[in-house]
């Protein structure tokens, strides 16, 4: 059975995946939702518009006694994009998207080149490297606020706050971390509250002056805007650094491959798609059934609580082969993977993530072929 308080599971969760794939893929869980870890059943169920993230909208249409799920800290709560459906979701990406663009993350390729070449250089003189605190947040957390357009301050304290906010997306969230968890949602609100004050009184050509101008125009409430700013503060870099970071120990557990990125610069681009693959950021996304639904063989009914595993997903044999739980960065199908969830709410930000890196990656591997690990 699905079980992520066992000895082990935080480490390395794929050898349950599998075991899970290969027994019950469509598990009901005795912890109390659904658990689904192959890909032709992930990727069905995020496509899929029975499907809600919205736990007012699940309440209104199952009943009143529906409670709050895991979800509701992360991203502001609960009227940020992340947990709200269309035609809301629609509206509140529409706000934003336009920041995510392809076309407007390539101007940023220069900008980030040199955060990460400035990074680089300073470590050619250091024997050790902590490669997610002293690289990935200092690169992914300086991005982010550049599309906002705010100074890159309080990093440290949105970091601690960041972490406690990503323990409501655990499939078990211990009753011992929800005071933690409420404190740091209150002052990532607070800060959040000022930065946007201090932007009011001082707009640009910007990201949040551009939110700011739609609350102003009534296009967002006062707790949307705030929601949304949260959670491009949280999923803007919190994500982006567990990708490099998990692409990174990947590399560096896989020597030959790592030599191969140095040796192969063209392979860049896939190579991100296969590191998202092999360890996805984001290990799972919630859903809620409004209707009931047939899933590979089995019923689930309405009113279910679902977790959508992504990384099991992308570890499945059935689609990427007997070789599904090795590195392979010239897998020619990589890019087919969830690492960026999928549906209505795929990643926003998937593109500005791929080129950060690309940036931070490949920079490394060029630079230092020869990583340890440090034990």
């Amino acid at each position: 059975m699905f079980d992520p308080t066992a000895p082990g599971f935080s480490d390395d969760p794929y050898g349950q995946y599998a075991a899970l794939r290969g027994s019950d893929p469509i598990h009901e869980s005795a912890l109390g939702f659904w658990f689904l870890t192959r890909y032709a059943d992930v990727v069905r169920l995020l496509r899929d518009p029975r499907m809600s993230v919205d736990d007012a909208r699940v309440a209104a249409v199952l009943g009143s006694d529906w409670p709050d799920t895991n979800g509701m800290a992360l991203g502001g709560g609960a009227r940020s994009m992340l947990n709200v459906d269309p035609p809301a979701h629609t509206r509140l990406r529409g706000l934003v998207s336009k920041a995510f663009t392809p076309h407007a993350v390539a101007t940023m390729r220069r900008r980030i080149g040199c955060l990460v070449d400035r990074h680089l250089e300073t470590f050619e003189r250091w024997a050790t490297i902590d490669v997610v605190g002293e690289f990935a947040v200092p690169i992914s957390f300086t991005v982010i606020c550049d599309v906002l357009g705010v100074p890159p301050t309080g990093r440290d304290e949105v970091r601690l706050w960041s972490n406690e906010l990503l323990k409501t997306l655990d499939p078990i969230v211990p009753a011992s971390a929800l005071p933690a968890i409420g404190r740091a949602a209150h002052d990532m609100r607070a800060f959040v509250n000022d930065v946007i004050d201090a932007k009011r009184s001082d707009p640009s050509n910007d990201l949040l002056s551009d939110l700011i101008l739609s609350h102003e125009s009534q296009h967002l409430s006062n707790e949307e805007l705030l929601a949304q700013v949260v959670l491009l503060y949280v999923a803007g870099h919190e994500t982006t650094v567990n990708f490099m970071g998990n692409g990174i120990l990947a590399l560096v557990s896989n020597h030959h491959e790592l030599e191969r990125l140095a040796d192969t610069p063209h392979l860049l681009g896939n190579a991100m798609e296969e590191l998202l693959r092999f360890d996805a950021p984001v290990q799972a996304t919630r859903r809620m059934a409004l209707e009931g639904v047939d899933v590979g063989g089995r019923r689930i009914p309405a009113g279910s609580f679902i977790v959508t595993s992504l990384a099991s997903a992308n570890r499945d044999e059935g689609t990427w082969g007997t070789d599904a739980g090795s590195l392979n960065l010239g897998r020619v199908d990589a890019a087919r993977h969830v690492g960026f969830g999928g549906g209505v709410h795929h990643c926003l930000g998937a593109a500005l993530a791929r080129l950060e890196g690309q940036a931070v990656i490949g920079g490394l591997a060029r630079r230092f072929r020869r990583l340890e690990l440090v034990s």
